[in-house]
């Protein structure tokens, strides 16, 4: 099973990726964080496999590309998705700069590898990207 961390300061949103992100499609929702500090705390203790990180979160000095940088010194290895207003830009050139493995747009476009499958975490073979998801 994929272990999952969601950090969204909306808690309306958190809540829904969580329901969305069923046990039955083979994720397990391990963490949910409001903010910044939070999430980095769950991530240490959970060691998930991916975590899904708002680009707007709370964490200073830079926010969402604060928390990626902090996530991918103290937990290496683990696959971060930045939630973004867009995919392609600025922002998401920055989150990847950052150490974020892709972009996914509140629009439901992503900027991933192509190259990427859940394989890559030891869980077994899977598409790179999802029905309805565009890679670059």
């Amino acid at each position: 099973m994929l272990r999952i961390v969601i950090a969204e300061p909306d808690e309306a949103l958190s809540l829904w990726l969580a329901e969305a992100i069923a046990p039955a499609n083979g994720f397990e929702v391990v963490g949910t964080a409001l903010d910044g500090e939070s999430a980095l705390a769950v991530v240490r203790r959970t060691h998930p496999d991916v975590v899904v990180v708002d680009v707007d979160i709370v964490m200073p000095p830079q926010g969402g590309l604060t928390l990626v940088e902090a996530i991918t010194d103290a937990v290496p290895g683990t696959l971060i998705v930045v939630l973004a207003a867009e995919a392609l830009g600025e922002t998401a050139q920055a989150a990847l700069a950052a150490g974020a493995t892709g972009v996914l747009a509140k629009d439901g476009s992503a900027q991933i590898p192509t190259d990427l499958s859940w394989s890559d975490l030891g869980k077994g073979p899977g598409p790179s990207t999802s029905p309805g998801m565009t890679a670059s």
